[in-house]
């Protein structure tokens, strides 16, 4: 059952902020368990997938859910998104052998998004010659590099949004030096453990006793370090 009981004052803040005042590319790092990809659940369903961010078009355009492959998107993020669908009713259908949903708003508009796993080396290959209306990626440090410029180049719509999720990695990895250190079209959500209220205290104090050095500043404050 879905409940906003969970989210901390910097997952409201993120979820309720109006699409059109994202920069171009939103990323969400922290923590493991902070909570990124559950405050993306109503984000991606209430304004990102089903809004035509074109006035242009009549149909709301094609938008990309991008994981290290179709398998880790499903598990990670389309598990949630369906029982959200199921409990408010949206009606949606996934093929998922071509990676194809389909998401019904208004009892009208269909929103349309491919499913995309983007790990290997020619994963770019995938989506050449497409367009998309936005794009929101899974685990972004272990996406190809390569695939993910070409996905930027590909998000060519009016408007169109890119949204990632990630945990922490080198200072030295290319997602923090090209596009979290000082570039102005990113706007970057830092989250720690303790911003997940959904965690009990008992969890939160072991968890934070097993790791030590990098490993507590990475996976529990949520910090990019070697």
């Amino acid at each position: 059952m879905f409940s906003w009981d969970g989210f901390g004052q910097k997952h409201l803040d993120f979820i309720f902020t109006p699409l059109e005042e994202h920069k171009r590319i939103t990323i969400l790092s922290g923590a493991i368990r902070s909570g990124k990809t559950t405050a993306m659940i109503p984000k991606g369903i209430m304004q990102w997938l089903g809004t035509n961010t074109n006035p242009n078009l009549k149909k709301i355009p094609h938008k990309a859910i991008v994981g290290v492959s179709k398998d880790t998107v499903f598990e990670n993020i389309l598990v949630d998104w369906f029982d959200f669908f199921e409990e408010t009713g949206i009606p949606y259908n996934y093929n998922s052998t071509n990676g194809t949903l389909k998401v019904q708003y208004n009892n009208e508009d269909w929103a349309v998004c491919k499913v995309i796993g983007a790990e290997k080396n020619g994963s770019e290959r995938k989506i050449r010659g497409k367009t998309f209306g936005g794009a929101y990626i899974d685990e972004l440090t272990l996406i190809n590099k390569t695939f993910f410029k070409e996905l930027l180049g590909r998000c060519s719509v009016q408007g169109s949004k890119l949204f990632a999720t990630t945990n922490p990695d080198s200072p030295n990895h290319w997602v923090y030096t090209e596009y979290m250190n000082n570039n102005n079209d990113v706007e970057v959500y830092h989250f720690t453990i303790d911003d997940n209220n959904t965690l009990s205290d008992e969890y939160i104090d072991f968890i934070k006793r097993q790791y030590q050095g990098t490993f507590y500043a990475r996976f529990i404050e949520g910090q990019w370090v070697i």
